[in-house]
């Protein structure tokens, strides 16, 4: 189930990236890499600290860090092949 909602999101992701004139290698990149492996690290930090939201800003919903997990890495990801 993980791989095909990565792939989903992966692939639009990218049409989104081609929509707005930004599609490049280290972008495409970053959305079909950075973004799935950022969700799973984030998640690997909560399950090692045995919490289920990392915060309390947006209890409930995993937490705000939830919510950024996947930009953050795809951030990472495209100043790194930058």
């Amino acid at each position: 189930m993980f791989a095909t909602h990565s792939l989903a999101g992966s692939l639009a992701a990218v049409a989104a990236l081609a929509a707005l004139g930004a599609l490049t290698w280290p972008t495409a990149a970053a959305a079909a890499v950075g973004g799935p492996v950022g969700d799973l690290f984030e998640s690997m930090v909560k399950r090692g600290a045995k919490v289920k939201d990392s915060g309390t800003m947006m209890a409930g919903a995993g937490g705000l860090l939830d919510r950024i997990d996947s930009l953050l890495m795809a951030l990472a990801v495209v100043l790194v092949l930058d």
